[in-house]
């Protein structure tokens, strides 16, 4: 795994783009580091705050990585982004959040 991110690595050193830390951030994915994969997210969130993309992205892996409050606050602030033309806010949650969250603390129950 950690030969395979030697690109990703470069491309962010030298250039920090969101894009470069959103693919880190596919990368650790795929082999489920989705802690790793949260922390390029952010970093990615942090460069563009309004990408709806990049932040969807960011509370998927925080679910995974069993950080639910976080991503339900990710997920909330989905909702507060401008949709792009033609886009359906219905779409814009994680998967599976709400049901996670009612299992794992029943007393929080986010607006998602």
């Amino acid at each position: 795994g950690a030969e395979a991110l030697l690109p990703a690595d470069a491309a962010v050193a030298r250039d920090p783009s969101a894009v470069h830390l959103r693919l880190k951030g596919e990368l650790h994915e795929r082999w489920r580091e989705h802690e790793l994969a949260a922390q390029a997210y952010a970093r990615a969130a942090a460069a563009e705050p309004r990408d709806a993309d990049i932040r969807f992205l960011q509370a998927r892996a925080l679910s995974a990585a069993g950080r639910l409050e976080e991503a339900a606050d990710d997920s909330r602030a989905l909702a507060e982004l401008p949709l792009a033309p033609g886009a359906d806010r219905g779409v814009l949650h994680v998967p599976g959040i709400r049901r996670r969250l009612n299992r794992r603390a029943p007393l929080l129950r986010p607006a998602v």
